[in-house]
C-alpha cells in the first residue's frame, strides 16, 4: 500500500444519518469497507479504494475496487480485526471507523477492545459521540466547553490518572471496575490527561 495518512474504514454496525457522514469523507486518503460496511458506501455513492470481508451473507461488486480481500468464514479473528492489520502501516496519524458500534453487544465489546491495540489512532465516529483508546503518558486533547467527557477503563487496572480542565478532576487516580470518570464535564476547550500505567477509554459526546 501506498504512504498514506488518513483512512476512513467502515464497518457493518448501524449508521444513522449519511448525510452527516458525507461532510467527513473529504478529509481521508482511502476509504476501506469490511464486510457489510461495503452497503454503507453503496448508499453514499462511495467506491472503496480497499474490500475485505468474509461475505457469508453476500457479494460485493468489486470491479471498480483496487483491492480485495476474502477471509475465511471459519477463523480466530473478526473481520475488522484482520483488516486494521492489512491498513496498518506507521506513517498512519488517523484510522476513522464509521458503524463499528451498535447491533450485537459481544461485537461492540469486541471492538472496543480492539480500540487498545491502536491507542489514538484508530477511532470510532459517529454524529453523536466519538471513542479512543488513551495510552500511558501525557496527552492534550480539544473540546468543546460543557462538552461530556468519559474515561473507562476496559481490562486491567489503570494507574496514576490525573487529569486537568475537568469538572471533576482526577489525581493520581487509580481506575478499575469499581472506579471509572462517567459523563465528565470540559470547563475549557481543552482537557489534559496523564496515565502513569494502563489505558484508557475516552468517550467523547459529541
Amino acid at each position: 500500500m501506498q504512504t498514506i495518512h488518513s483512512i476512513a474504514l467502515f464497518a457493518n454496525g448501524p449508521i444513522a444519518n449519511y448525510d452527516w457522514i458525507k461532510t467527513q469523507i473529504p478529509q481521508f486518503e482511502k476509504i476501506v469497507t469490511v464486510d457489510g460496511g461495503w452497503r454503507h458506501c453503496e448508499k453514499l455513492g462511495l467506491v472503496p479504494d480497499i474490500v475485505c470481508g468474509d461475505f457469508d451473507s453476500f457479494e460485493p461488486k468489486t470491479h471498480e475496487v483496487q483491492q480485495f480481500y476474502r477471509f475465511p468464514k471459519d477463523k480466530d479473528y473478526s473481520d475488522l480485526e484482520q483488516a486494521l492489520k492489512i491498513i496498518y502501516q506507521p506513517t498512519l496519524k488517523n484510522i476513522v471507523c464509521f458503524g463499528a458500534l451498535g447491533n450485537r453487544t459481544d461485537h461492540t465489546l469486541y471492538n472496543l477492545f480492539l480500540l487498545q491495540r491502536y491507542p489514538l489512532l484508530l477511532k470510532y465516529i459517529s454524529e453523536e459521540e466519538k471513542v479512543i483508546a488513551i495510552p500511558k503518558g501525557k496527552h492534550n486533547f480539544s473540546c468543546s466547553k460543557n462538552q461530556c467527557i468519559s474515561l473507562l477503563p476496559l481490562g486491567n487496572e489503570v494507574k496514576g490518572v490525573t487529569t486537568n480542565h475537568l469538572k471533576w478532576n482526577l489525581r493520581d487516580a487509580s481506575m478499575n471496575a469499581s472506579f471509572m470518570s462517567l459523563s465528565n464535564i470540559c470547563l475549557k476547550e481543552d482537557f489534559s490527561i496523564e496515565i502513569k500505567e494502563g489505558i484508557l477509554l475516552c468517550h467523547f459526546q459529541t
